[in-house]
């Protein structure tokens, strides 16, 4: 008695789809550095402004490509992962030599936008199992039978 322990492979449609989320994972998380990091004239924080939108969309993007890129990792991990994330930026904006600074604000948006892109990842998964069907059965003309047999 053997005991079959290999798993099967994941269909080349699906591990070619995590590929794409991951390198597009990579980019944005790239881009998003780059944008943070770059040093720039210090804007006043404000409440509600452009830069809380920029953080929402950023973070949402972010959220939905880690979600697609790594579905067996549970939501609440890649939202913690991304939150911390955005905490280190937020510290490094302090910084006086990057002359960027730091907002609670900016992490609240981020945050939301962390919430909404997940939300949106689950909302997209409900969907779309709902119109998933079962392994159709063999008809005459599948099984490799003629109708005239």
């Amino acid at each position: 008695m053997s005991l079959n322990l290999s798993i099967a492979p994941e269909p080349r449609k699906r591990r070619f789809a995590r590929q794409v989320f991951r390198l597009g994972f990579g980019a944005v998380l790239v881009f998003v550095t780059y944008m943070a990091l770059t040093p720039g004239p210090s804007a006043p924080p404000r409440l509600l402004g452009l830069d809380k939108v920029e953080h929402f969309a950023a973070f949402a993007v972010l959220a939905i490509l880690a979600r697609g890129a790594w579905p067996d990792i549970r939501a609440w991990g890649i939202g913690i992962a991304l939150l911390l994330y955005g905490s280190v930026i937020e510290i490094a904006q302090a910084s006086p030599v990057l002359m960027r600074s730091a907002s609670a604000a900016d992490l609240v948006a981020d945050l939301l936008g962390i919430a909404a892109g997940l939300g949106a990842m689950w909302l997209w998964n409900q969907m779309a199992s709902q119109y998933e069907t079962a392994p159709r059965e063999a008809g005459p003309f599948q099984s490799g039978l003629s109708k005239t047999d």
